[in-house]
């Protein structure tokens, strides 16, 4: 049977799930890293297309935790993610630097866990914060240095009970008549002699009182 039949009638799809022990010798191959798990990302028609289309399907590799870390959640991280488990308790935690084309054939043979899946909002935000690798924005040297002392507190924040509830951070950035000059393709340019910004945490965020939802 060619792969892209097996993959269909196998129902793999974008957010599909299998053990890294069932296409070990692919991610060897490729340098991955130990693991215990790996996701597919492929966009779904690229998963099921022919194999003379589309050879590879991208997956990356995932590691399965009991607790959520909180500093990961809701694509805060451009560069790790926490995902919860839609069918039993856990979280994945992911890296967007640990993805690596595998060929079709290595699937093919395997179906995805069944006992391990996403949720299609989950699997919507994992595509997300994938394409933020290439789409974020990009701000000047000057602006991170503002920010620097403010980044303790940030993480701070991320990291403790309170981040599991806190989906996007808000800087707001004193004197208010701060002036942003050729805003566009290159980036903010800043005007460092007319003001000197001062990065805080709003206090709502900073006196965060954390009540957990029953359901």
């Amino acid at each position: 049977m060619e792969p892209p039949n097996s993959l269909r009638t196998g129902n793999w799809r974008q957010g599909s799930l299998l053990d890294a022990s069932a296409i070990a010798g692919e991610l060897a191959k490729v340098g991955a890293p130990p693991c215990e798990l790996a996701v597919v990302i492929s966009q779904d028609c690229d998963v099921v297309a022919d194999s003379t289309i589309e050879p590879a399907v991208e997956i990356i590799v995932a590691e399965l935790g009991a607790q959520p870390d909180n500093a990961l959640l809701y694509g805060k991280n451009p560069r790790r993610l926490c995902l919860p488990l839609s069918s039993t308790a856990g979280y994945l935690v992911l890296d967007v630097r640990h993805r690596y084309p595998i060929g079709k054939h290595a699937l093919a043979g395997h179906p995805p866990r069944a006992d391990l899946t996403l949720s299609e909002k989950d699997v919507r935000a994992l595509a997300r914060w994938l394409g933020k690798r290439y789409t974020r924005d990009a701000f000047p040297d000057e602006f991170n240095a503002r920010l620097r002392p403010a980044q303790k507190e940030l993480e701070r924040v991320s990291k403790s009970a309170a981040g599991r509830h806190i989906t996007t951070i808000f800087l707001m950035l004193e004197p208010k008549d701060a002036v942003f000059l050729n805003a566009g393709a290159r980036g903010l340019m800043l005007q460092p002699r007319r003001w000197r910004a001062r990065c805080r945490l709003p206090v709502a965020v900073r006196s965060l009182t954390v009540r957990d939802n029953p359901g």
